[in-house]
């Protein structure tokens, strides 16, 4: 079991292992990852935003936040 406090980190991890091989078959350049607790009305999201790049461009290829909801003021599960 995770502690909750460690989670965004897997997350974080995860997708950026997951993304690698697109960096060693030269589709990108760079994959840049962040995870982090999101509140929204009454939700709580853990939010992982994925941006791609190639050649050094400032403009990423690839720019998206991805949300899985962890809890709600029902208590139900699901994705966002």
């Amino acid at each position: 079991t995770i502690a909750r406090d460690d989670v965004p980190e897997a997350q974080r991890f995860a997708a950026q292992e997951s993304l690698a091989w697109l960096i060693s078959v030269g589709v990108v350049d760079a994959i840049e990852v962040t995870a982090s607790y999101v509140h929204k009305d009454s939700f709580e999201l853990l939010a992982s935003h994925i941006i791609m790049r190639r050649d050094g461009q400032s403009e990423p290829i690839y720019d998206a936040v991805w949300g899985a909801t962890l809890d709600n003021a029902e208590g139900t599960y699901g994705t966002a």
